[in-house]
């Protein structure tokens, strides 16, 4: 995921901090100055789909990243739905 124009706001991800869906871990984010990866879990175990709009709390006292859903796409009726993610 791209977040060149928001690095100013996220910390030093370089040696990666654990990711939460609620109190549950799923795993490690991990990134660069302009990049963020290790979310997939956190994004399956919320069942993100294209479109759908998440949170992200950076919690740096922690050093941990707070994963939440805050709206799902609307699926239109004549539109297909892909299960897959596009980042």
């Amino acid at each position: 995921m791209s977040v060149s124009k928001l690095s100013k706001y996220i910390p030093d991800l370089s040696e990666g901090c654990p990711v939460y869906v609620s109190v549950k871990n799923c795993g490690r984010i991990t990134g660069t100055e302009n990049l963020i990866w290790g979310l997939t879990a956190a994004f399956n175990e919320l069942g993100v789909r294209h479109g759908d709009y998440i949170e992200l709390e950076f919690d740096k006292k922690r050093r941990s990243v707070q994963v939440k859903m805050l709206q799902r796409r609307e699926i239109e009726p004549n539109q297909g739905s892909s299960p897959y993610l596009a980042l």
